[in-house]
């Protein structure tokens, strides 16, 4: 996994006229979430574009090691002028350091 992914990467996926929930589409990005990059910040999201679900374009993401995605989601999707919608977003986990070692040890007897 980490020599085939850098610590920076997104994937992206598309469907046209259905939702991406439910699709393999969003199956693989949720696995990349639990998976592949597990630790903040990992990002998974859809944005849905255009308001008749006939013609509707839903976009999934995710996106590994990128501390601003939330605005430059946003700031993306102004930028597309067409109206839009971000659903389901998720993150990694939170409280986790990799290889994290104590500087004390601390037990209930002490």
């Amino acid at each position: 996994r980490n020599d085939l992914l850098k610590s920076e990467h997104v994937v992206l996926t598309m469907t046209v006229d259905k939702p991406i929930k439910s699709t393999w589409q969003d199956s693989l990005l949720e696995r990349f979430r639990t998976e592949m990059a597990l630790f903040n910040p990992t990002y998974h999201t859809t944005v849905n574009f255009g308001s008749d679900a006939s013609t509707q374009l839903s976009i999934g993401i995710f996106s590994a090691g990128n501390d601003e995605f939330y605005s430059r989601l946003i700031k993306a999707t102004k930028a597309i002028n067409v109206e839009s919608e971000i659903l389901d977003s998720k993150s990694g986990v939170v409280s986790y350091v990799p290889d994290f070692v104590p500087s004390k040890f601390v037990t209930n007897d002490m």
